[in-house]
């Protein structure tokens, strides 16, 4: 599977990698994962790590919509999106489901991703390097 992730309660935020080619359907698949796993959310914080991404098909509104419902993330909720430069061609904005608004912040360096966040780059930085063990 092109995602792995792990839900860190002692950093309050959800790690994730994002590897080659990613579909909707991969998206589902971990949807369906995180919402079974008692660990998550593990907070309001949330990276995905997707410098390694060569395709990718943004997610289904709906599917954020149902994978949220119930928790009290969103208002709180801040996601960086770690790329490579270039990556995405033009900046993006804030991505809407039915009921709410994501707002994805896109760094192109681990150290700016993590300070957003408000966590410690030497800790996320060593999540990611274990995530990336089981790719």
């Amino acid at each position: 599977m092109p995602i792995v992730y792990r839900a860190d309660r002692t950093l309050s935020c959800t790690i994730s990698i994002w590897h080659g080619h990613v579909t909707r359907r991969d998206q589902r698949r971990q949807a369906i994962q995180l919402s079974s796993d008692p660990t998550w959310p593990a907070g309001p914080r949330h990276l995905v790590d997707g410098t390694t991404i060569t395709t990718l098909t943004m997610p289904e509104p709906d599917l954020l919509e149902l994978l949220y419902q119930g928790t009290e993330l969103v208002d709180e909720m801040r996601v960086a999106a770690l790329v490579r430069p270039g990556f995405f061609n033009k900046p993006r904005g804030a991505y809407k489901t039915p009921s709410h608004e994501f707002h994805i912040a896109v760094f192109t360096d681990l150290d700016a991703a993590s300070y957003y966040l408000g966590l410690d780059r030497m800790a996320v930085e060593a999540v990611i390097d274990e995530l990336r063990h089981q790719l």
